[in-house]
């Protein structure tokens, strides 16, 4: 089987490194310190053009800016420089502004290009539909965060639609894991280094390792949409068929996401399809089935928490509850647009493992606002059924306070965690099963003018994103990657009718489970950008 991918990094990592192509590994240096090689699971190149050349037909390749979020963050500016090939005087000057957005966005798109010319014999950038070669794997570009055209005075959206001029975008992501102009994001970062006097080494006495960050820049402000995200869109959707871009609600907050349904209608754009690039789902629907312990205080701070309770799953996996996942509607929505939804191979995204209070923007969480997660929530028993809710591996730290707010997230190294008998496969089954059920629950069969939801679903994994993958048999070092996701593919095969099997009166159309795994994994993707490039999607 060949591939496709919906939100791919091939050179993401490559280009934040000194000589480096996208052709080539980056990884931790063997003499490393241990606890810093229990990184390279997230780290170690995991989709690099030399591993999926000959494997993919076809990747949807999305641009990002590093943050100076992350460029503050100690591990990324001190410590990796260190002990790999990341460029230390580039990481510095995203830090201190001396590198714009769009200059970052453009090294990243010129690593990728470049590599690209060293081998056209096997890779091929598309713009257009006569450019594609089903016998070469093709690259098209997106962009992850609308921040990334941010350069000097300049207007941003000017600015992105020259990139537009010169490539074709499948989609722009408006927001991504840290405070912007464009929107309100979904509170979902990566990595923290925090001052503890827990670690041995010498080198880096002091020093411990957790797996999200704690800069406040990284929790969400502000309340959706802003006037110049609006504009964004509006570069993206009002255009002829050749210059559309897709929007991909990835990252946006719940609020910002209602409010851009809202505007979608409002400006009868709907017939065109929205994306959500590489994501998991919350398990549960606004309509009286999303349950927090306690409701946030309504006045008095910049950021408050969320402490949810976790919806059960098929066997004995959990969701993520987190709203950077995609509710019931939201799926709805999606469908309803014939968009397609990328399923992430993140740990954390699919819910393997335990998790912790949601921080949200404070002007989002009004229980009288129609747009607002707390506005369903507040309709909502605080009691669920406990045969199918669970709190007991939610785990409360931090304070209210945003002065002294610290998101003290699972440490990495002694295991983000999957849950007790339960490998983060099989929390990606249940995610995949769920949006199956979720759509033909409601209609979306292939009948009565309604897509079917088997057709709409496809693999974003986001490799290459600085994610913790999923791994085999609880094996951290042992991680679906590009090399490996033949051996995903014939896992699959086996546990989805295991996982099924839970859902013993629910038929989930997985007779025919190698069709539906080459629907999933290759022609669903395949064909829907195939028509985005030639213009019969719309």
């Amino acid at each position: 089987m060949k591939y496709f991918d919906l939100h791919l990094h091939p050179s993401l990592k490559s280009s934040l490194c000194i000589n480096k192509s996208a052709w080539d590994t980056v990884k931790i240096n063997d003499d490393a310190p241990e606890w810093l090689r229990g990184f390279r699971n997230v780290i170690d190149s995991q989709a690099n053009l030399s591993q999926t050349v000959g494997k993919y037909e076809l990747i949807v390749a999305p641009m990002v800016s590093l943050e100076r979020a992350f460029a503050k963050n100690l591990l990324i500016k001190n410590i990796l420089p260190k002990h790999s090939a990341l460029n230390h005087e580039l990481i510095k000057d995203i830090q201190h502004n001396k590198v714009s957005y769009l200059s970052s966005l453009e090294r990243d798109r010129d690593t990728l290009v470049n590599s690209i010319a060293q081998q056209p014999q096997n890779v091929v950038l598309v713009n257009k539909i006569s450019d594609y070669d089903p016998n070469k794997l093709n690259v098209l570009l997106a962009v992850e965060g609308a921040h990334s055209f941010k350069h000097g005075t300049t207007d941003p959206v000017e600015n992105f639609k020259k990139f537009k001029d010169k490539h074709r975008v499948f989609y722009l992501a408006i927001t991504h894991l840290s405070r912007e102009e464009a929107s309100t994001h979904a509170y979902g970062v990566k990595v923290k280094v925090g001052i503890t006097g827990k670690n041995t080494d010498e080198e880096f006495d002091d020093l411990e390792i957790t797996a999200l960050g704690s800069s406040l820049n990284f929790t969400p402000e502000g309340k959706g949409l802003t006037p110049l995200g609006a504009r964004f869109i509006e570069a993206c959707l009002n255009q002829p068929k050749d210059k559309i871009t897709l929007v991909d609600i990835k990252h946006m907050s719940f609020y910002a996401r209602q409010y851009f349904y809202q505007m979608r209608i409002a400006r009868q754009w709907t017939k065109i399809p929205i994306i959500a690039s590489h994501t998991g789902f919350t398990g549960t629907s606004l309509n009286g089935e999303t349950f927090v312990r306690r409701m946030p205080p309504s006045t008095g701070h910049e950021i408050t928490r969320l402490k949810f309770w976790r919806k059960k799953g098929l066997g004995n996996t959990m969701f993520n509850p987190w709203s950077i996942n995609l509710y019931k509607e939201d799926i709805l929505t999606i469908l309803d647009s014939k968009g397609l939804i990328g399923l992430s191979f993140d740990q954390r995204i699919v819910g393997a493992g335990k998790i912790y209070p949601e921080v949200f923007s404070a002007k989002e969480l009004l229980k009288k606002d129609p747009l607002s997660l707390c506005y369903y929530i507040s309709k909502s028993s605080r009691n669920p059924d406990k045969n199918r809710y669970e709190c007991w591996n939610e785990v409360e730290v931090g304070s209210d306070n945003e002065e002294s707010f610290k998101d003290y997230l699972q440490d990495i190294l002694e295991g983000e965690g999957d849950l007790p008998e339960v490998s983060s496969i099989t929390s990606f089954i249940n995610n995949l099963l769920y949006v199956i059920k979720v759509g033909l629950l409601h209609g979306y069969n292939g009948t009565n003018g309604k897509v079917h939801v088997w057709d709409h679903i496809c693999i974003g994994s986001d490799l290459d994103g600085l994610i913790d993958s999923l791994d085999f048999a609880h094996d951290k070092y042992n991680c679906v990657n590009a090399l490996t996701i033949d051996l995903l593919v014939e896992k699959l095969r086996v546990d989805i009718r295991i996982m099924a099997k839970y859902d013993p009166t629910f038929d989930y159309q997985i007779q025919d489970i190698d069709n539906k795994l080459e629907k999933l994994f290759y022609a669903n993707g395949v064909n829907f950008t195939k028509k985005f490039l030639d213009g019969t999607l719309f």
